[in-house]
């Protein structure tokens, strides 16, 4: 299996002191690559809200993870410290 990331069709959002939704249409059944400038905590949901631990996910600053429009239609970011950082959903073409 090959994955294309959809770049034109990416969602793009501030991973802030406060949870912030990124995304409210994840597609059923579809693929999608999150990643952000700095640390971040995710959670995903039907109206998740992201906190930092139990109940989110964790994603180191730069690397990308696959996320399934599966597990709901929304998806909440919170910033790890610092500064606020730039947050990107691409969705991903399997081929």
């Amino acid at each position: 299996m090959k994955l294309i990331y959809d770049t034109a069709n990416s969602l793009f959002a501030t991973a802030g002191v406060a949870s912030s939704d990124i995304a409210t249409a994840l597609a059923r059944g579809k693929l999608y690559a999150y990643s952000c400038t700095i640390g971040s905590w995710i959670s995903q949901g039907a109206t998740p809200t992201a906190t930092a631990g139990a109940g989110s996910m964790f994603v180191p600053a730069g690397v990308t993870v696959l996320l399934s429009g599966t597990f709901g239609v929304e998806l909440a970011i919170l910033r790890q410290g610092g500064a606020d950082g730039s947050a990107s959903l691409t969705p991903v073409i399997e081929q």
